[in-house]
Protein backbone atom coordinates (compact mmCIF):
# COMPACT_ATOMS: atom_id res chain seq x y z
CA UNK A 1 0.00 0.00 0.00
CA UNK A 2 1.20 3.53 -0.73
CA UNK A 3 2.22 5.93 2.04
CA UNK A 4 0.35 4.21 4.92
CA UNK A 5 2.95 1.92 6.47
CA UNK A 6 2.96 4.36 9.39
CA UNK A 7 -0.70 3.55 10.03
CA UNK A 8 -0.22 -0.19 9.49
CA UNK A 9 2.53 -0.11 12.10
CA UNK A 10 0.06 1.17 14.70
CA UNK A 11 -2.49 -1.50 13.79
CA UNK A 12 0.20 -4.17 14.04
CA UNK A 13 1.08 -2.96 17.54
CA UNK A 14 -2.57 -2.98 18.56
CA UNK A 15 -3.10 -6.58 17.50
CA UNK A 16 0.21 -7.66 19.05
CA UNK A 17 -0.84 -6.07 22.35
CA UNK A 18 -3.41 -8.85 22.75
CA UNK A 19 -0.52 -11.28 23.20
CA UNK A 20 1.12 -9.37 26.05
CA UNK A 21 0.57 -11.55 29.10
CA UNK A 22 -1.53 -10.12 31.93
CA UNK A 23 -2.31 -6.85 30.16
CA UNK A 24 -5.34 -5.32 28.44
CA UNK A 25 -5.13 -5.20 24.63
CA UNK A 26 -5.06 -1.79 22.96
CA UNK A 27 -8.15 -1.03 20.90
CA UNK A 28 -7.83 1.21 17.85
CA UNK A 29 -10.14 3.15 15.56
CA UNK A 30 -8.81 4.40 12.22
CA UNK A 31 -10.31 7.71 11.10
CA UNK A 32 -10.15 9.40 7.73
CA UNK A 33 -12.10 10.61 4.75
CA UNK A 34 -13.92 8.15 2.46
CA UNK A 35 -11.50 6.29 0.11
CA UNK A 36 -8.63 6.61 2.60
CA UNK A 37 -8.07 2.85 2.59
CA UNK A 38 -8.92 2.40 6.28
CA UNK A 39 -10.63 -0.98 5.86
CA UNK A 40 -7.89 -2.18 3.50
CA UNK A 41 -5.25 -1.35 6.12
CA UNK A 42 -7.11 -3.41 8.72
CA UNK A 43 -7.43 -6.31 6.28
CA UNK A 44 -3.78 -6.22 5.16
CA UNK A 45 -2.75 -8.86 7.71
CA UNK A 46 -3.22 -12.61 7.87
CA UNK A 47 -4.51 -12.88 11.41
CA UNK A 48 -3.65 -15.51 14.02
CA UNK A 49 -6.47 -17.93 14.81
CA UNK A 50 -7.31 -16.10 18.05
CA UNK A 51 -8.20 -12.95 16.08
CA UNK A 52 -11.71 -12.68 14.64
CA UNK A 53 -12.54 -10.58 11.57
CA UNK A 54 -16.23 -9.68 11.26
CA UNK A 55 -17.32 -7.58 8.30
CA UNK A 56 -20.87 -7.39 9.65
CA UNK A 57 -20.94 -7.52 13.43
CA UNK A 58 -23.83 -7.95 15.84
CA UNK A 59 -23.83 -8.95 19.50
CA UNK A 60 -25.23 -12.38 18.60
CA UNK A 61 -22.60 -13.04 15.93
CA UNK A 62 -19.82 -11.98 18.28
CA UNK A 63 -21.14 -14.17 21.09
CA UNK A 64 -21.12 -17.15 18.72
CA UNK A 65 -17.47 -16.48 17.90
CA UNK A 66 -16.57 -16.21 21.57
CA UNK A 67 -17.93 -19.71 22.06
CA UNK A 68 -16.21 -21.16 18.99
CA UNK A 69 -12.76 -19.58 19.10
CA UNK A 70 -10.44 -20.85 21.80
CA UNK A 71 -8.44 -18.12 23.56
CA UNK A 72 -10.25 -15.33 21.68
CA UNK A 73 -8.10 -12.20 21.90
CA UNK A 74 -8.91 -9.56 19.31
CA UNK A 75 -11.74 -8.43 17.06
CA UNK A 76 -11.37 -6.65 13.73
CA UNK A 77 -14.41 -4.89 12.26
CA UNK A 78 -13.12 -3.28 9.05
CA UNK A 79 -15.95 -0.75 8.74
CA UNK A 80 -17.82 0.34 11.87
CA UNK A 81 -20.31 2.36 9.81
CA UNK A 82 -22.12 -0.92 9.12
CA UNK A 83 -22.57 -1.29 12.87
CA UNK A 84 -23.90 2.21 13.49
CA UNK A 85 -26.22 1.96 10.49
CA UNK A 86 -28.26 -0.77 12.16
CA UNK A 87 -31.36 -0.05 14.24
CA UNK A 88 -30.85 1.60 17.59
CA UNK A 89 -31.34 -1.45 19.84
CA UNK A 90 -29.03 -3.69 17.75
CA UNK A 91 -26.39 -0.98 17.71
CA UNK A 92 -26.70 -0.26 21.43
CA UNK A 93 -26.48 -3.96 22.37
CA UNK A 94 -23.25 -4.44 20.42
CA UNK A 95 -21.57 -1.28 21.70
CA UNK A 96 -22.50 -2.19 25.27
CA UNK A 97 -21.03 -5.67 24.71
CA UNK A 98 -17.84 -4.20 23.21
CA UNK A 99 -17.60 -1.72 26.07
CA UNK A 100 -17.53 -4.59 28.55
CA UNK A 101 -15.25 -6.85 26.51
CA UNK A 102 -12.62 -4.19 25.96
CA UNK A 103 -12.23 -3.32 29.62
CA UNK A 104 -13.84 -5.30 32.47
CA UNK A 105 -14.40 -8.44 30.39
CA UNK A 106 -17.31 -10.72 29.45
CA UNK A 107 -18.36 -13.07 32.25
CA UNK A 108 -20.81 -15.28 30.37
CA UNK A 109 -22.58 -15.77 27.04
CA UNK A 110 -26.17 -16.93 26.69
CA UNK A 111 -27.39 -18.80 23.61
CA UNK A 112 -31.03 -18.58 22.55
CA UNK A 113 -33.20 -20.93 20.54
CA UNK A 114 -36.58 -19.75 19.26
CA UNK A 115 -36.52 -16.79 21.62
CA UNK A 116 -35.95 -18.98 24.68
CA UNK A 117 -32.74 -19.40 26.65
CA UNK A 118 -30.93 -22.47 25.43
CA UNK A 119 -27.65 -22.42 27.33
CA UNK A 120 -25.51 -20.04 29.37
CA UNK A 121 -21.74 -20.53 29.22
CA UNK A 122 -19.68 -18.96 32.00
CA UNK A 123 -16.00 -18.15 31.47
CA UNK A 124 -13.52 -19.15 34.13
CA UNK A 125 -11.99 -15.68 33.93
CA UNK A 126 -13.64 -12.58 32.42
CA UNK A 127 -12.91 -12.60 28.70
CA UNK A 128 -11.19 -9.39 27.58
CA UNK A 129 -10.38 -8.59 23.99
CA UNK A 130 -9.17 -5.72 21.84
CA UNK A 131 -10.90 -4.09 18.90
CA UNK A 132 -9.60 -2.55 15.68
CA UNK A 133 -12.10 -0.78 13.45
CA UNK A 134 -12.56 2.31 11.29
CA UNK A 135 -14.96 5.15 10.53
CA UNK A 136 -15.08 8.22 8.34
CA UNK A 137 -14.31 11.64 9.74
CA UNK A 138 -17.88 12.88 9.43
CA UNK A 139 -19.40 9.74 10.97
CA UNK A 140 -17.25 9.88 14.09
CA UNK A 141 -18.04 13.56 14.64
CA UNK A 142 -21.74 12.72 14.64
CA UNK A 143 -21.28 10.15 17.43
CA UNK A 144 -18.20 11.15 19.43
CA UNK A 145 -20.08 13.10 22.11
CA UNK A 146 -22.45 10.22 22.82
CA UNK A 147 -19.62 7.68 22.85
CA UNK A 148 -17.59 9.79 25.26
CA UNK A 149 -20.63 9.92 27.54
CA UNK A 150 -20.86 6.11 27.76
CA UNK A 151 -17.08 5.66 27.92
CA UNK A 152 -16.81 3.85 24.59
CA UNK A 153 -14.70 6.35 22.69
CA UNK A 154 -12.12 6.68 25.48
CA UNK A 155 -11.56 2.93 25.22
CA UNK A 156 -10.42 3.35 21.61
CA UNK A 157 -7.09 4.85 20.59
CA UNK A 158 -7.96 7.25 17.74
CA UNK A 159 -5.64 7.04 14.73
CA UNK A 160 -6.45 9.72 12.16
CA UNK A 161 -4.72 10.43 8.86
CA UNK A 162 -5.03 12.16 5.49
CA UNK A 163 -3.19 12.51 2.17
CA UNK A 164 -1.54 15.47 0.48
CA UNK A 165 -2.65 16.51 -3.01
CA UNK A 166 0.60 15.08 -4.38
CA UNK A 167 0.00 11.76 -2.64
CA UNK A 168 -3.55 11.59 -3.98
CA UNK A 169 -2.23 12.17 -7.49
CA UNK A 170 0.43 9.49 -7.07
CA UNK A 171 -2.16 6.95 -5.93
CA UNK A 172 -4.42 7.77 -8.90
CA UNK A 173 -1.46 7.35 -11.26
CA UNK A 174 -0.88 3.94 -9.72
CA UNK A 175 -4.50 3.01 -10.41
CA UNK A 176 -4.35 4.40 -13.97
CA UNK A 177 -1.35 2.15 -14.62
CA UNK A 178 -3.35 -0.89 -13.51
CA UNK A 179 -0.98 -1.58 -10.63
CA UNK A 180 -2.06 -3.37 -7.48
CA UNK A 181 -2.27 -0.96 -4.55
CA UNK A 182 -2.36 -3.82 -2.08
CA UNK A 183 0.72 -5.84 -1.47
CA UNK A 184 0.65 -9.44 -0.29
CA UNK A 185 -0.84 -9.69 3.17
CA UNK A 186 1.55 -9.79 6.11
CA UNK A 187 1.20 -12.90 8.24
CA UNK A 188 1.27 -12.09 11.92
CA UNK A 189 3.02 -14.75 13.96
CA UNK A 190 2.34 -13.91 17.60
CA UNK A 191 2.90 -15.86 20.80
CA UNK A 192 1.95 -14.87 24.32
CA UNK A 193 4.86 -13.41 26.24
CA UNK A 194 5.35 -11.74 29.60
CA UNK A 195 6.92 -8.32 28.98
CA UNK A 196 8.56 -6.11 31.59
CA UNK A 197 8.49 -2.34 31.18
CA UNK A 198 10.54 0.06 33.28
CA UNK A 199 8.61 3.12 34.46
CA UNK A 200 11.04 5.50 32.75
CA UNK A 201 10.10 4.24 29.30
CA UNK A 202 6.38 4.71 29.90
CA UNK A 203 6.94 8.15 31.49
CA UNK A 204 8.51 9.31 28.23
CA UNK A 205 4.94 9.74 26.90
CA UNK A 206 3.57 11.65 29.90
CA UNK A 207 3.66 15.09 28.17
CA UNK A 208 1.70 13.69 25.21
CA UNK A 209 -0.75 11.89 27.51
CA UNK A 210 -1.35 15.01 29.59
CA UNK A 211 -1.99 17.10 26.49
CA UNK A 212 -4.33 14.48 25.04
CA UNK A 213 -6.24 14.10 28.32
CA UNK A 214 -6.70 17.86 28.71
CA UNK A 215 -7.88 18.27 25.11
CA UNK A 216 -10.47 15.52 25.52
CA UNK A 217 -11.48 16.34 29.13
CA UNK A 218 -10.24 12.99 30.42
CA UNK A 219 -8.05 11.92 33.33
CA UNK A 220 -5.73 10.06 30.99
CA UNK A 221 -5.70 6.79 32.92
CA UNK A 222 -6.79 4.60 30.01
CA UNK A 223 -4.43 6.13 27.48
CA UNK A 224 -1.57 5.68 29.96
CA UNK A 225 -2.37 1.96 30.08
CA UNK A 226 -2.62 1.94 26.29
CA UNK A 227 0.81 3.50 25.74
CA UNK A 228 2.46 1.20 28.26
CA UNK A 229 0.95 -1.79 26.46
CA UNK A 230 2.01 -0.45 23.04
CA UNK A 231 5.58 -0.39 24.33
CA UNK A 232 5.23 -3.99 25.45
CA UNK A 233 3.69 -4.94 22.10
CA UNK A 234 6.70 -3.46 20.32
CA UNK A 235 9.03 -5.53 22.49
CA UNK A 236 6.93 -8.63 21.79
CA UNK A 237 7.21 -8.08 18.04
CA UNK A 238 10.99 -7.85 18.45
CA UNK A 239 10.97 -11.14 20.34
CA UNK A 240 12.17 -9.50 23.55
CA UNK A 241 10.81 -9.83 27.09
CA UNK A 242 11.91 -6.30 28.06
CA UNK A 243 10.95 -2.85 26.77
CA UNK A 244 13.97 -0.82 25.65
CA UNK A 245 14.68 2.55 24.06
CA UNK A 246 14.04 0.88 20.68
CA UNK A 247 10.41 0.42 21.63
CA UNK A 248 10.10 4.02 22.80
CA UNK A 249 11.33 5.09 19.37
CA UNK A 250 8.82 2.80 17.61
CA UNK A 251 5.84 4.10 19.57
CA UNK A 252 7.06 7.71 19.36
CA UNK A 253 6.90 7.52 15.57
CA UNK A 254 3.16 6.89 15.90
CA UNK A 255 2.34 10.01 17.91
CA UNK A 256 1.76 12.13 14.81
CA UNK A 257 -1.39 10.11 14.06
CA UNK A 258 -2.68 9.14 17.52
CA UNK A 259 -5.06 12.08 17.72
CA UNK A 260 -7.95 13.70 15.89
CA UNK A 261 -5.75 16.05 13.85
CA UNK A 262 -5.84 14.09 10.56
CA UNK A 263 -2.17 14.69 9.85
CA UNK A 264 -0.80 13.66 6.48
CA UNK A 265 0.85 10.27 6.09
CA UNK A 266 4.56 9.94 5.36
CA UNK A 267 5.49 11.09 1.89
CA UNK A 268 8.72 9.09 1.81
CA UNK A 269 7.02 5.73 2.28
CA UNK A 270 6.94 3.43 -0.72
CA UNK A 271 4.76 0.44 -1.34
Amino acid sequence: MLFVNCIRDIVRLGIASAYVKNDEPVSIILLGNPESGKSSILLSFVMPKEVCVLTDATKTKLENYLLKISNFRYLVIPDFIKVVSRNRSTRANLISFLNAGIEEGIHDVTEYFGGSIQKTTEFKDPLRFGLATSMTRSSIEDRRKEWYRIGFFSRLLPVSFSYTKEQQKKIREYIHAGKDLYEEKEKLRLKTRNIKCNKKFSMHFEPFIEKYADANKLYGFRITHQFRCLLKASALLRGSSHVTKKDVDVVSRSLKWINLDYNQVNNNEKK
